[in-house]
């Protein structure tokens, strides 16, 4: 029982060594603050014009004014030196350093204590303009107060223009110095990060509008420049007297131009109008705010001192240009895309064009071996069939003698070979072809006791001519050789060939004529069905042939055909239907009646 009541009497004692040890720890660090340790505040000043030279002021009690004030000169008042006087009281004086802390001061000026000097900052001459924007703060020892009344003055100049003078406080340094560094951040170091915002914006809003050309980046560019010209004039605080107007023209340009620059972009962006309302839009803007810049008429304070607009202008800068950063990354995006998605396309009509490639290279190579079947087919029907088919009437009307057979044989023979030599002729060229027909027609030639004579002197090594034209040539040619041989009673034949150029430079024209010194034909002589089939096959192959021809002096069969180096751009023959071996019985009846025959 003792000892539980010395546990509870225990903690009255222990709380009060708390509250003790608390206490002496608050009055170490200073807390709480007596009352000569706080900032005070000076709120009233005293104004007197003085005696530029000497520094006293002019007698009198001098015009009061609160703080802050602002006010105006125009040119005609010329430089004028004031000094503004205020008071502060200290109960006792302090031990620790002390500081004055002038929030704005356009002028500048130099500052004293209890008439002792603490600080000075450049002020307006007649070579010099000041315009500063920064707040001051100046160190005062203890020595230089007293307790009780203590004087605060400010000697200065002021020239043409608008001034102001805003709060003073005096009071111990440290305290002091944190609202120093905050106002001097808002006003100096705020202005240089509007700057460089402001600059780089304009560069952000150029560089996209050099590469989309859209309505909005040259208006950020232009606002970004105006609000360049207006940070620079605020930053610019000490120049010669003959730069004021221009820099006070900078100064209120620069923010009447961001203001009207900036409504029309948020109209384009937002609310697009018509251009002449921008423009009006623009001009009342800059127009109502040039009227402010009138303090003398409106006893504003100026609104490019305004800690919000100040404030926020950068800061909108700085999201229009992130805006303006991300549309342009999206839209490179949105391009990266399209481009993407544009090259899968073109790779799968790549794929679709090479299978279409593919199935049209297939089917140009059935309708090759089509085409090459047709006119095998026709070059039997034409040739060998109509040949044989003759051959056979011949024959089963009984009329045909052992040696007339064995010619009939030999001819076919002839033409199977021919046939053969021109379906050869996309590895044999036109020379060697005709110069085969040479060597098989020659022995018969010599057989019939009439010399063949065969002229190519002037005929190229290669003539370019499409396949489907060499087997026609070669008939035509066979038929003029094999009609001399059997029907002119010539003693020499002569075949001459020879290659001339064209009207165009990649074409010529290719000349055969053979030549007999036999009977000729009679005018009133029918033709044979010889000279009809090699009339056909010239005409099919587009090819000319004239028949010259006169009684006793011989005949000339000349056939001129068109050819271009190109092979593969010659005349493809016309197809025809299969064979049909009752058509060509009819034709051999036609040409062969059993009264007698024609000349063939």
């Amino acid at each position: 029982m003792p000892s539980r009541l010395s546990r509870r009497s225990s903690w009255p004692a222990r709380a009060r060594r708390i509250a003790i040890a608390f206490v002496a720890l608050l009055a170490a660090t200073g807390w709480p603050p007596t009352a000569s340790a706080e900032p005070l505040a000076i709120h009233r000043i005293r104004w007197f014009f003085t005696d530029a030279a000497a520094g006293r002021a002019a007698p009198g009690t001098g015009i009061p004014f609160t703080l802050p004030m602002h006010w105006t000169s125009g040119a005609q008042s010329g430089l004028r030196a004031v000094s503004m006087q205020g008071g502060f009281i200290l109960t006792q004086v302090p031990t620790g350093t002390w500081a004055v802390l002038i929030s704005g001061s356009s002028e500048g000026g130099t500052v004293f204590v209890n008439g002792h000097f603490v600080g000075a900052v450049p002020a307006e001459t007649v070579m010099r303009h000041v315009a500063w924007h920064r707040p001051w703060l100046f160190a005062v020892a203890p020595s230089d107060l007293i307790a009780g009344d203590n004087q605060l003055q400010i000697r200065t100049r002021y020239g043409p223009g608008a001034h102001a003078l805003a709060g003073i406080t005096v009071g111990p340094l440290d305290p002091l110095w944190d609202r120093y560094t905050r106002a001097e951040f808002f006003a100096t170091t705020w202005s240089w990060i509007g700057a460089a915002t402001a600059l780089f914006a304009a560069v952000v809003a150029f560089t996209i509008w050099t590469q989309r050309r859209d309505k909005v980046s040259p208006l950020l560019a232009l606002a970004s420049g105006f609000w360049l010209v207006h940070a620079a004039a605020r930053l610019i605080e000490v120049m010669p007297a003959s730069a004021q107007a221009t820099a006070e023209a900078a100064y209120a340009g620069g923010y009447a131009g961001f203001l009207a620059v900036a409504a029309i972009a948020l109209l384009r962006w937002r609310h697009p109008v018509p251009r002449r309302v921008e423009w009006e839009l623009a001009a009342a803007i800059a127009a109502g705010t040039g009227l402010l810049w009138f303090e003398n008429l409106l006893d504003f304070p100026s609104i490019g001192d305004a800690a919000l607009v100040n404030l926020a202008a950068p800061i909108a800068l700085g999201a229009w240009a992130a805006a303006a950063i991300r549309g342009f990354v999206q839209s490179a995006h949105d391009a990266e895309s399209a481009k993407e998605d544009l090259e899968n396309r073109v790779r799968e009509r790549e794929q679709l064009l090479k299978r279409n490639y593919e199935r049209l290279r297939e089917s140009e190579r059935l309708q090759a071996q089509s085409h090459e079947r047709q006119r095998i087919m026709q070059d039997m029907h034409d040739g060998l069939g109509s040949q044989l088919m003759s051959s056979l009437m011949l024959v089963e009307r009984g009329g045909v003698s052992p040696d007339q057979f064995a010619q009939i044989l030999r001819e076919s023979i002839d033409d199977m070979r021919l046939a053969i030599d021109a379906l050869a002729a996309e590895d044999v060229d036109m020379a060697a072809a005709l110069g085969n027909l040479r060597f098989r027609m020659e022995p018969r030639f010599r057989a019939a006791g009439v010399a063949l004579s065969w002229d190519a002197r002037t005929l190229p090594p290669e003539i370019p001519l499409h396949p489907d034209m060499v087997l026609p040539l070669l008939r035509i040619v066979q038929e003029a050789l094999t009609n001399a041989l059997k029907h002119s009673h010539a003693r020499a034949v002569r075949v001459t060939l020879a290659a001339t150029p064209g009207e165009k430079p990649d074409t010529g024209w290719l000349d055969i004529r053979v030549t007999d010194s036999g009977q000729g034909i009679a005018p009133d002589s029918n033709a044979g069905r010889g000279l009809l089939n090699m009339r056909n096959r010239a005409q099919k192959i587009g090819a000319q042939l004239r028949i010259d021809t006169e009684p006793g002096r011989g005949t000339t069969i000349a056939l001129r055909m068109r050819f271009e180096k190109d092979a593969t751009a010659g005349l493809r023959m016309r197809t025809t239907a299969p064979l049909n071996t009752q058509a060509i019985i009819e034709q051999v009846r036609r040409a062969n009646p059993p009264t007698g025959s024609g000349a063939s």
